[in-house]
C-alpha cells in the first residue's frame, strides 16, 4: 500500500503540470507560406499575421512569372480561407501544427478541387515577381 500512495503522490503534479498548457500557445501561422500548384508552373502564396485566433493577411497567384490575383485572407485558428476574385475560387484550409503546413483544397464546390500544402517560406515573391520568370521550385 505505501507504494501505491508514493506512486498516487508523484503522479499528481505531473498531471497538473501537463493541464497547465492552453490551445491559445499553439504555433503562430504569421509569415510567408509557399504552395506549388499543378504542374508546377503555378503558385500560390499566403502573407498572413495572427492575433489571438484571429488570422489576415493576402493570398496570391502566380503562373509563368505572371500574377494571376491577390486576395484578403481572413479566419480563426487553425482555419483559413481566400476567395479569387473574378473566378469565385475559394481555398479552405487549416494549420497542421504537427507538420508546420496549411493544407486545404482550391476551386470550385462545382469544379475539381486541387489539393494545396503550404509550407513556411522565407520570404514574399508573388508581386516581386509579376511580370518576370521564376523557376525557383524549392
Amino acid at each position: 500500500m505505501w507504494g501505491f500512495r508514493t506512486f498516487s503522490s508523484l503522479a499528481v503534479p505531473v498531471l497538473t503540470t501537463a493541464c497547465a498548457f492552453s490551445p491559445s500557445e499553439s504555433r503562430s501561422v504569421t509569415g510567408t507560406w509557399h504552395a506549388l500548384g499543378t504542374g508546377h508552373s503555378t503558385y500560390y502564396e499566403l502573407t498572413l499575421t495572427q492575433s489571438g485566433d484571429a488570422i489576415a493577411g493576402v493570398a496570391c497567384g502566380s503562373s509563368g512569372g505572371i500574377l494571376l490575383f491577390e486576395a484578403p485572407v481572413t479566419g480563426r485558428f487553425p482555419r483559413l480561407t481566400f476567395v479569387t476574385p473574378g473566378t469565385g475560387q475559394v481555398f479552405a484550409g487549416a494549420f497542421e501544427e504537427d507538420r508546420d503546413q496549411i493544407a486545404g483544397n482550391y476551386g470550385r464546390s462545382e469544379g475539381p478541387l486541387i489539393p494545396l500544402r503550404f509550407t513556411r517560406w522565407p520570404s514574399g515573391r508573388c508581386g516581386a515577381t509579376a511580370g518576370t520568370a521564376s523557376t525557383d521550385q524549392r
